[in-house]
């Protein structure tokens, strides 16, 4: 099963998309500090291969993760709590 985590930037830091086979680091990915539009324009075709990414869809994340699930690509919200006890939607 391939997953991916994408942490999502927008000015200061980049947005990054790290890809797991199992346990094991595959890739890793920065976008450039662009829209979110041309983001998800680079995202599309490194996520369709992908069966999941967890998406921090907290704050200005959310609006790349709903273009993303828009888009019918396979992700989730996973938003980290306390002390790394998670939520997924």
């Amino acid at each position: 099963m391939l997953c991916a985590g994408l942490d999502i930037g927008r000015v200061t830091d980049r947005t990054a998309l790290v890809v797991m086979d199992n346990d094991v680091v595959t890739e890793a990915h920065i976008v450039p500090s662009v829209t979110f539009r041309e983001q998800a324009a680079v995202l599309e075709p490194l996520m369709t291969r992908l069966d999941l990414v967890a998406v921090d869809g907290t704050g200005m994340g959310l609006g790349l993760l709903e273009l993303l699930r828009s888009m019918g690509l396979p992700v989730v919200d996973h938003r980290w709590r306390q002390c790394g006890s998670a939520h997924y939607s």
